[in-house]
């Protein structure tokens, strides 16, 4: 799953085709360490039809819906926090309501 994320925004962000795709998969170095093969370069290639098979299905919806999902959750950890703060650090305050 890790895998089709990352190949899935080298594709949007480069605007590449699977082609290119295909090519920094199984040719560059960096991208390869990555995906996990490790600092050589193993056996493991990616064909054409599976890029196009698994990628096809990673659009830019789904790219954006999951930075809007994990922006929310990122603003909920940070209201979470902010709250277990004040009613650590700040007990009398911690209930309160501005006025």
């Amino acid at each position: 799953m890790f895998k089709i994320l990352v190949l899935g925004v080298l594709r949007l962000g480069l605007n590449a085709d699977y082609d290119r795709i295909q090519e920094l998969a199984n040719q560059h170095r960096t991208i390869r360490q990555f995906l996990g093969h490790g600092d050589g370069y193993d056996e493991e290639r990616y064909g054409l039809q599976r890029l196009r098979d698994n990628l096809r299905l990673f659009t830019l919806e789904i790219l954006l819906h999951h930075q809007v999902a994990q922006q929310r959750t990122d603003e909920k950890v940070a209201i979470a926090i902010t709250r277990e703060t004040k009613a650590r650090y700040m007990p009398g305050v911690a209930g309160k309501r501005p006025m």
